[in-house]
């Protein structure tokens, strides 16, 4: 068995041609997408219907009297208090908080509803809104301190994200980002007591944001790399099986089981060339991507573990559907099943798995199908670990990976023809 699996992983590394154009077409397919949606990378989305909830906890009425009072109190000259009220009420964070997210501008391509917060997080559960902004009681007094007064510390607003959309809620971080830009850049610009450093110092505290559900946003290359990667090594699939059934037209099939070598044996060495094929291109495309378009950075030596098992998993996938796809080809006397494989269902179980459209984008149906593809599990394992999401968000898309795996290698069996092969 060894000598077959030398003898498979070598003929598929000599077809270093056919390797470079996969790896060199999802380069080409990734700069392609990645700068034409270059503009939803600082989003992180390529949503244009994206759903939203605002839960407001604080009192901004309150919050200003609060204000007041501290400002009252405070040691400063009657004028330089009289300025920072104006200021003050120049500012109303909450009420523009609304006027942003209910504006004509954002309702083009997001719907934001005010709701209460225990159902804005079961919608959150649900995947029925992307994001919760959630503006924290005692958010005006903090952040009218922090900016005006110079407290510490400052206020934030409490951001959480879907792990199920992570692309249609970063919108929604871009949004508060800029925000949370406007209020220190009102601040900058009135007459205010704090000086240069301090303002410098407190922008942060004046108008930052919590994450308090899911994690870092994905940029557009990020999500292209992987979306290539994952569609670009299913044709590894088609190519091996190909070269198997191959053996069969050319008699070398029929001699190597004059050796009284197993069926097994044959399939497993076809299984394992499509498997290391698939690690290779993949691994290599990602850091590919990575270093010519900075797809993925800043992540940890973890991460990078995860991901490379992640990858593992999806070769060994190739693997068995390269040996369903042989069995295949091998009952049916021809490379029909590879050519059909490789022309059509590559691409669908790429559009199904969310390749080109995230599986929150499509019909409920077929996103529930999307997942349980090589292509959607692997897909959406990828972008969960580059979030940052806790492993009970990706684990099950790693489940529905195995299951499909086993349940493709034990058709292959069932496929492959038992008795002699003419």
């Amino acid at each position: 068995m060894l000598n077959f699996l030398k003898k498979d992983l070598l003929l598929q590394l000599r077809d270093y041609k056919e390797l470079a154009l996969l790896i060199g077409m999802s380069l080409l397919l990734i700069a392609i997408l990645g700068f034409a949606l270059g503009g939803f990378a600082t989003t992180g989305s390529v949503n244009l219907d994206v759903s939203g909830a605002l839960v407001v906890e604080d009192d901004e009425a309150e919050g200003m009297r609060e204000f007041d009072a501290a400002l009252a109190a405070a040691d400063l000259p009657a004028a330089v208090k009289l300025q920072l009220g104006v200021a003050a009420r120049a500012i109303r964070p909450v009420s523009l908080l609304r006027e942003v997210l209910f504006s004509d501008d954002l309702a083009e391509f997001a719907t934001v509803t005010e709701l209460p917060a225990d159902e804005a997080a079961t919608l959150l559960d649900a995947n029925e809104v992307k994001a919760v902004i959630t503006v924290p009681a005692g958010y005006t007094r903090a952040l009218l301190g922090a900016l005006l007064l110079g407290e510490r510390p400052g206020a934030e607003l409490d951001l959480g994200l879907s792990d199920a959309s992570p692309l249609s809620a970063s919108v929604f971080e871009d949004v508060i980002e800029s925000f949370a830009g406007e209020m220190n850049m009102r601040a900058a610009l009135g007459e205010m007591r704090v000086s240069v450093a301090d303002q410098a110092a407190g922008s942060a505290a004046g108008g930052g944001i919590e994450r308090v559900a899911g994690a870092r946003s994905v940029s557009s290359f990020a999500y292209y790399t992987f979306g290539m990667a994952v569609m670009f090594m299913l044709y590894v699939v088609g190519t091996v099986a190909s070269r198997a059934h191959l053996e069969l037209a050319n008699n070398t099939f029929d001699r190597i089981m004059i050796t009284n070598a197993s069926r097994f044996s044959f399939l497993a060495s076809k299984a394992f060339a499509a498997f290391a094929a698939a690690f290779l291109q993949v691994s290599f495309l990602i850091v590919a991507a990575t270093l010519l378009f900075g797809a993925i950075t800043g992540q940890t030596p973890a991460f990078w573990l995860k991901t490379a098992l992640v990858v593992a998993a999806l070769a060994v996938s190739v693997g068995a559907l390269t040996a369903l796809l042989t069995s295949v080809n091998f009952r049916l006397g021809s490379r029909a099943a590879s050519e059909g494989f490789s022309n059509v269902l590559v691409f669908v179980m790429a559009m199904l798995g969310g390749t080109f459209v995230p599986l929150d984008q499509s019909a409920p149906a077929l996103a529930e199908i999307g997942r349980w593809l090589p292509t959607g599990a692997g897909l959406n394992t990828l972008l969960n670990l580059t979030m940052g999401s806790p492993a009970a968000v990706w684990v099950p898309n790693l489940l529905r990976l195995a299951v499909f795996t086993v349940v493709v290698l034990v058709a292959a069996l069932v496929v492959f023809p038992k008795r002699r092969v003419i």
